[in-house]
């Protein structure tokens, strides 16, 4: 629930911020990466039964959120360290 709630703002995030860029006019691919993504869709559907791909996009998505956690705090204690402490 936190993290459907957590994609949830993240697609608002980022629909918001390339709004712009999805309003131009659409692309067409080339033929190798259309067959790219169809074969890709073909592998992921063989492992939909072991795995599915809402638990897939959750796994993944956890993954990120924990790396960009850690990530943050690195950040944090970096400019902690930076900032001269008075004694």
């Amino acid at each position: 629930m936190v993290i459907d709630a957590l994609l949830d703002f993240v697609y608002s995030v980022l629909t918001t911020i390339l709004s712009p860029i999805l309003n131009l006019p659409d692309v067409a691919l080339p033929a190798d990466m259309t067959n790219a993504f169809i074969n890709m869709r073909s592998f992921l559907d063989a492992t939909d039964f072991v795995i599915p791909y809402a638990t897939l996009t959750a796994i993944i998505a956890s993954m990120i959120a924990i790396e960009a956690g850690i990530m943050a705090y690195k950040v944090i204690y970096w400019l902690i360290k930076r900032i001269p402490t008075q004694s």
